[in-house]
C-alpha cells in the first residue's frame, strides 16, 4: 500500500457515470471496472492490481483528428521479445511491433474502440478514440461599410464547423450563412457602431468572436473629363463632372478666379475669366471635393486662364487683281482674338507678300492664273483659318 501512496492519484466518474476514472501521475490513466461509490480499500485494491500488471497502457486515449500525436508507449514490468495490436489502428497511426510503441497523426475520427495488445502470453486492451478538434481562431475583418454596396465577408478559422450562430439580426438586406459564416448583400440603411457575436460549433466544441459593424453613406464618385482645363479671356468657359455615385453637393478649394462660378449641386464651373494667371503657362491648382454626409471624394483640377485663340477668319471668298499693278491692301473682313498676339501667315503668288501683324495682302502680281490662298492667324492659345481664290488677270 505504501508504494501506491507515493502516487499522487485523481479519481474522476466517468463520462457514463459506471465506472471510475483514475489519474496516476506519470504511471497515465486507467478506467477501473467499479461503481462509483465503491469504497477506498475497494478502490486501492483495484489500483494495485492494475500498477501489478506486467504490460499496461493508459487508457482510455483521446487523440485529436489530423494532429501529429506524442508517442504513445506501454508501461512494461519485464521484457517482451515482440508485441502485436488488434484490430488494426486508425489511419495515419503506426505500431511498432518491437516497442509496442504507437506514433503517427490519425488521419480519421473514430469513436471510443477497443484494442488489444499481445505480448508473449500478456494481453492488455485499452480504448482510443480520435476527435475532432474544436474549432478556433475565428475571425472575422469586416471593414467600415458603405449603403447599397455589396459585401462579401468571409470568416477564417481552424478546424471543421458543423454551424455558425449569430447573435442578433443584421440591417435589412444583409445575409448570414449559418452553414459557412459568410455575410453577405447590401443595406440601405445607416447604422453607427453595433456589436455582433458570433459562434462556430461542432460536436466537440465551439469558439466565438466579436466584430463592429459600422454603415455610412456610400462614399461619392464622379470624374471631371480631364485633370487639366484651358479657358481664354473673355470667351465662355464649361467644366462638369460626370457623377457616378451618390453626392449630396459639392465644394471647391480655393476659390475660382474672377468671372468664374462654381456650382454646389452640379460641380459645374461655368463663365468666362477676365484675367489671365499670373505666371504665364503656369496653371491654377484647385480641389473639387464631393460630400455624402460623412463620406468625401476629392479630385484636383488645373485652370490655365490664357488669351483667347483666334477664330472666326475671314477674307472675301473670290479676289480679282490685275498682273504687274501694285495692288490696294487685302484685308481680312473678320478675325476674333487678342488684336496683340495674333500672327498671320500665307503661300502667296510671286510679287505679294502678307503683313504677319495685320494679315493684309500686299504687293505687285507678277505671276496670273487662279490662286487658292489659305490664310493661317495664329497665337499660343490657337489657331484659325480660311482659304479664299485670288484671279490675276
Amino acid at each position: 500500500m505504501s508504494d501506491i501512496l507515493k502516487i499522487d492519484i485523481k479519481i474522476n466518474r466517468s463520462k457514463d457515470n459506471k465506472s471510475l476514472l483514475v489519474e496516476l501521475g506519470e504511471y497515465g490513466k486507467a478506467v477501473l471496472d467499479l461503481p462509483p461509490e465503491s469504497d477506498w480499500w475497494t478502490m486501492h485494491q483495484a489500483i494495485k492490481d492494475l500498477l501489478d500488471l506486467d504490460l499496461r497502457y493508459e487508457s482510455p486515449i483521446e487523440l485529436t483528428h489530423k494532429e501529429e500525436i506524442e508517442t504513445i508507449k506501454p508501461f512494461l514490468k519485464k521484457e517482451y521479445s515482440s508485441f502485436s495490436i488488434s484490430p488494426k489502428l486508425p489511419k495515419g497511426l503506426s505500431f511498432d511491433e518491437k516497442t509496442g510503441e504507437i506514433t503517427g497523426t490519425p488521419a480519421e475520427s473514430i469513436t471510443d474502440t477497443e484494442f488489444k495488445v499481445s505480448a508473449d502470453s500478456d494481453v492488455f486492451a485499452f480504448t482510443v478514440a480520435v476527435v475532432e478538434p474544436a474549432p478556433s481562431n475565428l475571425i472575422y475583418k469586416v471593414p467600415t461599410m458603405e449603403s447599397e454596396t455589396e459585401v462579401y465577408i468571409k470568416p477564417s478559422y481552424k478546424g471543421d464547423v458543423d454551424y455558425f450562430l449569430i447573435d442578433k439580426d443584421l440591417p435589412v438586406g444583409m445575409k448570414f450563412n449559418e452553414e459557412t459564416g459568410e455575410i453577405t448583400g447590401s443595406t440601405k440603411e445607416l447604422m453607427e457602431s453595433r456589436s455582433y457575436t458570433v459562434i462556430a460549433q461542432n460536436k466537440f466544441g465551439g469558439t466565438s468572436v466579436n466584430f463592429v459593424l459600422k454603415i455610412l453613406n456610400s462614399k461619392p464618385q464622379f470624374s471631371y473629363e480631364t485633370p487639366f482645363y484651358t479657358a481664354q479671356r473673355d470667351r465662355l468657359f464649361d467644366a462638369y463632372p460626370h457623377i457616378l455615385g451618390p453626392i449630396e453637393n459639392f465644394t471647391v478649394s480655393p476659390d475660382l478666379p474672377e468671372g468664374l462660378v462654381f456650382c454646389k449641386d452640379t460641380g459645374r464651373i461655368k463663365g468666362m475669366v477676365k484675367k489671365l494667371s499670373p505666371i504665364k503657362y503656369k496653371p491654377d491648382e484647385y480641389t473639387v471635393t464631393a460630400h455624402n454626409g460623412e463620406q468625401t471624394y476629392s479630385q484636383n483640377i488645373s485652370i490655365l486662364r490664357v488669351i483667347p485663340a483666334p477664330k472666326k477668319l475671314k477674307y472675301d471668298p473670290i479676289i480679282n487683281i490685275a498682273l504687274r499693278e501694285r495692288i490696294e491692301p487685302i484685308l481680312p473682313l473678320a478675325v476674333e482674338g487678342d488684336p496683340h498676339t495674333l500672327r498671320y501667315c500665307a503661300w502667296l503668288p510671286e510679287g505679294l507678300e502678307m503683313d504677319v501683324m495685320t494679315g493684309a495682302i500686299i504687293g505687285i502680281p507678277l505671276e496670273s492664273g487662279s490662286h487658292e490662298i489659305k490664310v493661317v492667324v495664329s497665337n499660343s492659345t490657337g489657331t484659325a483659318q480660311f482659304t479664299f481664290l485670288l484671279n490675276i488677270d
